[in-house]
C-alpha cells in the first residue's frame, strides 16, 4: 500500500478497536481498494466483488435531438421525436358580415287599379297619390314590422307606413320581416284586414314566405315594398 492507504488502514482499525466492533486487530483488512470484510471469509488476495447498484431508470424526457447535454429540458415539456417545425399558423379574424337588404318603398298605380278594380275597398274618397316619395329602408335586427304607427296603442313599427299619403288599406300591425340565419328574409302577413300578396300572389296569414332578390310585397291600396340584396 502506499502511505495514504496505510493512513486510512490505520484510522480505521483504531476506531474500530476503540468502538470494539473486533476482538483483534487482524482482524479487519483494509484492500487497496478502499473496502472492508472480515477476516477468514476470503483468502488473501482474493478481491472483493462490487456492489451491485441498481440501473438508473430510463431518462422519460429524454432530450430532443441537437440539445446539449447542459441544457435540460424544462419540466413538464415533453418532446415528441416525430414534431416538425412548420409555418407559423396565422388565425383568421371572423367573417366579413353579409350584404344587407332593404326595402324600397313605393307608390303602384297598376296595384292601386285592381285593388278598386276588385271592390274590395270603398273607393269613395280614396285616389293615387301623384307625388308619392319613394324611399328605401335598410333591413338590420331580427325582425322590421310593417304597419302604421298609432300613439294610442303604442304602436311603433320599424317600416312606417303612417306617411305622407297614409295608405289607409294598411293595419298598424300589417305584416312582419324575419331575419334568417343565411342572411335572407322571410314575410310573415299577421292577420292584416286587406292581406298581404308577393309577386302578385295573395299570402295565406301566419305562414311564412321566403323572399328573394327583388320580391315585391304589395299590401293596402297602393303599397309595394321591394326587397333588395345589396
Amino acid at each position: 500500500m502506499s502511505l495514504p492507504w496505510r493512513a486510512c488502514a490505520w484510522v480505521v482499525r483504531e476506531f474500530a478497536l476503540a468502538l470494539g466492533l473486533v476482538p483483534d486487530p487482524d482482524w479487519l483488512t483494509i484492500h487497496a481498494g478502499g473496502a472492508a470484510r472480515a477476516a477468514g471469509q476470503t483468502s488473501v488476495g482474493q478481491s472483493t466483488a462490487p456492489l451491485q447498484t441498481e440501473p438508473a431508470a430510463p431518462d422519460q424526457n429524454p432530450p430532443p435531438p441537437g440539445w446539449h447535454r447542459h441544457a435540460p429540458v424544462p419540466a413538464g415539456v415533453r418532446h415528441d421525436p416525430r414534431a416538425k417545425a412548420g409555418p407559423a399558423v396565422v388565425k383568421q379574424g371572423p367573417k366579413p358580415a353579409k350584404p344587407g337588404w332593404s326595402a324600397v318603398i313605393s307608390a303602384d298605380r297598376g296595384y292601386f287599379d285592381e285593388v278598386i278594380a276588385e271592390g274590395a275597398l270603398d273607393e269613395t274618397g280614396i285616389s293615387f297619390p301623384g307625388s308619392y316619395q319613394q324611399r328605401s329602408v335598410p333591413l338590420s335586427g331580427t325582425e322590421m314590422r310593417i304597419g302604421r304607427r298609432s300613439t294610442s296603442r303604442g304602436v311603433t313599427p320599424e317600416i312606417d307606413l303612417s306617411g305622407p299619403h297614409a295608405d289607409p288599406g294598411i293595419s298598424h300591425l300589417h305584416a312582419v320581416l324575419i331575419a334568417q340565419q343565411d342572411g335572407t328574409w322571410l314575410l310573415l302577413d299577421q292577420g292584416s284586414s286587406n292581406g298581404t300578396q308577393v309577386n302578385g300572389r295573395q299570402v295565406a296569414s301566419g305562414v311564412p314566405v321566403p323572399l328573394r332578390d327583388g320580391d315585391r310585397i304589395s299590401l293596402g291600396v297602393w303599397t309595394v315594398l321591394t326587397v333588395r340584396a345589396a
